[in-house]
């Protein structure tokens, strides 16, 4: 099963110095604005912001403290590189059935300090998954799937407000 109507709107990527990285991309990639990421709770041990540049949005995930989090196992591994890359999927279940019958997983979620939750998925009950608008998928590509389904694009409104459509590409359905 193949998924159509996905639509990438961002390229994460872990990275141990954020200043250091913000001044890169900003130079090679022509970032000229950066936004923080607000929502993170009070004492996270990682960083956030985002950056449009080359025709994607950027986000830029630091780590700041020690923790287990997928982003400080994966820096652990590998060091500054791409996590995951952020899907708009019109049919959130769809396209997580497809990166499950490919062979990918959930794998872990994560909840803003406003209460919105990223899923991460492993083999289960598609069905049976209390889904929420954003999911993680390791589709075993290298690099982790975020999807965002009809609905999740509100917390970009929310934190971007006039600026949402030049941080990110806004969601295909909000076209119609």
């Amino acid at each position: 099963m193949t998924v159509s109507g996905i639509d990438v709107f961002h390229v994460a990527v872990v990275v141990g110095d954020m200043q250091a990285a913000m001044a890169r991309y900003s130079r090679v990639l022509g970032v000229e604005k950066w936004s923080w990421w607000d929502r993170l709770p009070e004492g996270s041990p990682a960083r956030v912001v985002y950056g449009p540049g080359a025709g994607t949005t950027f986000e830029l995930i630091s780590i700041e403290s020690e923790s287990d989090s997928q982003f400080h196992q994966f820096y652990k591994q590998h060091g500054d590189g791409v996590h995951h890359i952020g899907f708009w999927c019109p049919d959130l279940k769809a396209s997580v059935r497809a990166a499950l019958e490919a062979g990918g997983e959930i794998v872990g979620g994560l909840t803003d300090a406003q209460g919105n939750l990223v899923v991460h998925v492993k083999p289960g009950d598609l069905d049976a998954l209390p889904l929420k608008p954003t999911l993680f998928v390791n589709a075993n590509m290298g690099f982790t799937l975020e999807y965002f389904g009809p609905g999740s694009e509100q917390m970009y409104h929310d934190w971007f407000k006039d600026d949402y459509a030049t941080m990110i590409k806004p969601a295909p359905w909000e076209a119609s």
